[in-house]
């Protein structure tokens, strides 16, 4: 079949085919870019907001832990009230997580509205990890 083609045309098939292909693979990254967006997205305004706040709540429980043991340790009255200040403070920030994660809707809604992969489909809502068992 190729044997009485010109090598210009073979050189021109093997092109145009090199460009198909190119065609779509480019195609493809392009439409996939939108789940990368949104997971970027949920990212930045779900998971970097719970990881701060988790990380002033593991502060706030470290100083009660401190004041547990210097009370312990000393019998002295204002280690008590300097307890019971933290764990309102701790109680606080429990509260401020379980708002935030009521208001947040799950990725995986928002991946499958932008068209999300089968594995994105399947993540777990934040409210699943914070969840009473």
């Amino acid at each position: 079949m190729f044997k009485n083609t010109k090598i210009s045309t073979k050189l021109a098939d093997g092109f145009a085919l090199l460009i198909v292909v190119l065609t779509i693979v480019g195609g493809i990254g392009f439409f996939k870019i939108s789940d990368v967006q949104q997971i970027v997205a949920d990212v930045s305004d779900t998971h970097v907001p719970l990881l701060e706040l988790t990380s002033e709540i593991d502060v706030l429980a470290t100083e009660q832990e401190l004041a547990a043991t210097q009370y312990a340790l000393h019998k002295d009255g204002k280690f008590l009230t300097e307890f019971d200040a933290l764990d309102e403070q701790v109680d606080r920030k429990f509260e401020q997580v379980k708002e935030f994660i009521s208001a947040v809707r799950p990725p995986a809604v928002r991946l499958q509205r932008a068209g999300g992969s089968e594995l994105s489909r399947r993540l777990p809502s934040p409210a699943a990890y914070f969840a009473p068992s």
